[in-house]
């Protein structure tokens, strides 16, 4: 869509209505003139709709109701609300085209991973023994509808479920064939703009565009497809994320066949790697498990540390008056070798959802079944000789997708992979998916640790989390994080700043540092952060057996509290290699605390970024982040922009009420990620300011200011022996107290039942 183009159109075909508008409306500009003769061209010929199609588009991509359509649509300025869902139809018939086009890639460039079924891996070495333990889409498609994914699917995964050899080759040449029907998308679009549609309900038809129209849509579609071959050279493959998605409809007028429902579906997008990972080898697998990959060592906790000066540093220069001339001397943004490639926007694309429930284990094997079509595969032959006979065997070859989620969707990909473990060919045994753990649901999980570790009932306790909650009326922090993740992280950030702030004054006053930002870090990490790794390397003056549980409780959260920070910092700028150092640590902590289901993610994560080939490895790490603006440090995990998306759709269903149904919202999951581009398109050529793309913070210095006051006057820092607080008698530091022994034992157990998972 373009207003100039339009311009142009009309200046060509309506030269004396267009001079009469001059000389009518001096002062008007392009965009003004265009749209009020596009409303009138509208009343004379109903065919003549482009913008109104645009402005239904829109519409229908922000949840508006059926009434503001039937307000707006006599008027000429947009489509009755029937004609706007077929449109929707339309534009949602190749919403996976280009995932399909990244497959087709994919196979042609790369040499596809040979896995042989029930595979052993030989990961015991240097395992210790327990003697040896130290411890812009700018066209609109109006391509055929694809077929949609049957919801009636059986419970049974018997016979009936298998794949038989017909069954892949089909599924194959379908795919190429649809790969061969996407790439000459302008004359597809030149074959169907003059085409009208018959709408049901409705009087209205979609556009028939003139032959200016189609030259420009052609442009833009011509220009989409340089990029996405532009795009696909230089990177090579994509990853996919998958989340459930929820939906209760309460119906007004209820009957006995139409009561409150509940819908549970499985929402997917596919993310293109932003990285090059074409020099790495893609074979089998490949390393050695060993407990040094799993747990943290010295490199680790190095870097961990590093981090924690860093961070430290930021919060004394943004909230301490005598160290905010240190700005140019602070790291405000920790590279890593792909910073400027994981700084680029990321290439997403919604694939809708499937009407199962991921939670159900069959109705989960159902949903990767339906998946595979993203999987690049090719069937070739193998001659094989037996007692003197030839025989023809045929062979699946695989490109393996990296398939994202949190603990529970990883643990429905395994469970559903086991369950066809039997089945003749790999892509019915889905073994085109390898599941991972993504970090925004891990990082909920250790704000719950936190949560359950420094939050008590008892206001008499000064300095706990409770009590600094109380002090400043945080209503919206409360016990259970999953009800506002985003308030709980705001309130943890504000009192880990005014413990940060507190200590640096503490280390100030009482000895004869000077005020230098490095240098009050490094002694903040030095004198109050204790964290112990198997090797047991930690400074000499620990006093964690100090008996003094108020200072115990302070400087155990300001180490967990850093902990967290890193990781969440470590995540926007989308560094792999610090993301995994953190879950080391995440790993132990999780298993320390009763977190089983995450410890034994943790677990695999680590396992899988050492056994895998180097170039899923590389994804692995590389490939858990997605950067929606293109800016530098402002990577979210692939999780939390699922949760996004689901937003985003249940938006786009709100203008529905109780007519929601399954057949509405997959049609709507279809055509996010065309909304979107339809919307920033109409914003760029209407010159539209567009709404800011981040969320305005106010300052919290009024409450900080309030919470160190009571942590100074409780002299948190200062060893007082036989303190202790009433909800917290005998506290220990948790990450200086790890028993490291029995993580060492469980993970030797985790290492030897590995192929089982």
């Amino acid at each position: 869509f373009s207003w100039e183009a339009i311009y142009e159109e009309l200046n060509q075909n309506v030269p004396t209505l267009m001079k009469f508008l001059h000389k009518l409306l001096p002062s008007s500009n392009k965009v003004f003139l265009s749209c009020v003769i596009c409303l009138v061209l509208k009343q004379r010929c109903k065919h003549m709709s482009l913008l109104q199609r645009v402005i239904s588009v829109i519409f229908y991509g922000h949840g508006t109701s059926q009434q503001v359509y039937r307000y707006l649509q006599p008027l000429m300025m947009c489509m009755s609300p029937s004609a706007t869902v077929g449109i929707i139809t339309k534009l949602s018939s190749q919403y996976d085209a280009k995932v399909l086009h990244w497959a087709s890639e994919l196979k042609k460039r790369t040499v596809p991973t040979q896995l042989s079924h029930n595979t052993g891996y030989s990961m015991l070495a240097d395992v210790p023994t327990d003697e040896e333990s130290d411890y812009s889409i700018g066209e609109i498609s109006l391509i055929s509808e694809c077929d949609s994914v049957n919801s009636d699917h059986e419970d049974d995964l018997d016979e009936s479920e298998e794949l038989t050899e017909m069954d892949i080759l089909r599924l194959d040449i379908e795919v190429d064939q649809r790969i061969e029907d996407v790439e000459p998308v302008s004359e597809i679009l030149l074959n169907e703009t003059g085409v009208s549609m018959e709408l049901e309900q409705s009087e209205a038809t979609l556009v028939e565009t003139d032959s200016s129209s189609v030259t420009y849509q052609m442009q833009n579609t011509n220009q989409e497809a340089s990029n996405m071959s532009s795009t696909t050279t230089d990177s090579f493959g994509y990853v996919l994320v998958m989340d459930n998605l929820d939906i209760n409809v309460r119906r007004s007028f209820q009957r006995i066949d139409r009561s409150t429902e509940s819908f549970h579906f499985c929402h997917v997008y596919a993310v293109l790697n932003r990285i090059d990972t074409s020099g790495l080898e893609d074979g089998t697998y490949s390393g050695i498990l060993s407990c040094d990959v799993i747990l943290p060592d010295i490199h680790d906790l190095q870097r961990v540390l590093d981090d924690f000066r860093i961070l430290v540093s930021r919060i004394l220069v943004r909230h301490h008056p005598d160290f905010a001339s240190h700005e140019v001397f602070v790291d405000w943004k920790i590279q890593s070798e792909y910073s400027e490639d994981m700084s680029t926007k990321s290439v997403v694309v919604p694939l809708g959802i499937q009407l199962h429930n991921e939670n159900k284990l069959k109705e989960m094997t159902q949903i990767l079944l339906a998946l595979n079509k993203y999987v690049p595969v090719s069937n070739t032959e193998q001659t094989m000789e037996m007692n003197g006979t030839s025989h023809v065997q045929p062979e699946t070859e695989l490109w393996p997708r990296l398939l994202f989620g949190d603990q529970l969707t990883s643990a429905r990909v395994r469970g559903a992979a086991a369950l066809r473990s039997f089945h003749k060919t790999s892509l019915a045994r889905l073994e085109g998916f390898t599941p991972a753990t993504s970090d925004w649901h891990a990082r909920l999980c250790l704000v719950t640790v936190l949560q359950n570790r420094f939050y008590s009932t008892s206001p008499n306790d000064k300095g706990t989390l409770f009590q600094l909650k109380q002090v400043v009326n945080r209503t919206s922090f409360g016990k259970n994080p999953k009800q506002n993740m985003k308030a709980a992280e705001d309130f943890l950030e504000v009192v880990l700043c005014a413990h940060v702030i507190t200590a640096g004054e503490q280390i100030m006053n009482t000895g004869n540092v000077p005020t230098d930002c490095e240098v009050v870090a490094n002694s903040i990490i030095d004198k109050f952060v204790r964290v112990s790794i198997p090797s047991d390397v930690v400074s000499s003056n620990d006093t964690s057996s100090v008996e003094d549980s108020v200072y115990a409780y302070a400087t155990d959260f300001l180490t967990m509290a850093l902990l967290w920070h890193g990781f969440h910092d470590s995540i926007k700028m989308g560094d792999g290699n610090r993301i995994l150092s953190y879950w080391k640590f995440l790993t132990a902590i999780f298993k320390q605390t009763g977190h089983r289901n995450y410890a034994k993610e943790g677990f695999l994560l680590l396992a899988q970024s050492t056994l895998l080939s180097p170039r899923r490895s590389t994804e692995m790490k590389w490939s858990r982040t997605v950067n929606t603006h293109g800016r530098a440090g402002n990577n979210i995990p692939v999780d939390l922009h699922m949760e996004h998306l689901n937003r985003r759709l249940k938006g786009m269903m709100h203008g529905l009420g109780s007519n929601i149904t399954p057949k509405s919202v997959q049609r709507a999951s279809k055509v996010l990620g065309i909304i979107e581009a339809v919307c920033s398109n109409f914003e760029e050529v209407s010159n539209i300011t567009p709404n800011k793309d981040y969320h305005s913070m106010p300052s919290f210095e009024r409450d900080l200011q309030k919470m160190r006051e009571q942590l100074v006057s409780e002299e948190v820092f200062v060893i007082k022996e036989g303190r202790h607080h009433q909800g917290f008698n005998k506290h220990k530091r948790l990450l200086s107290s790890i028993d490291w022994k029995k993580i060492n034992e469980w993970v030797k157990d985790q290492v030897l039942n590995y192929t089982t998972y």
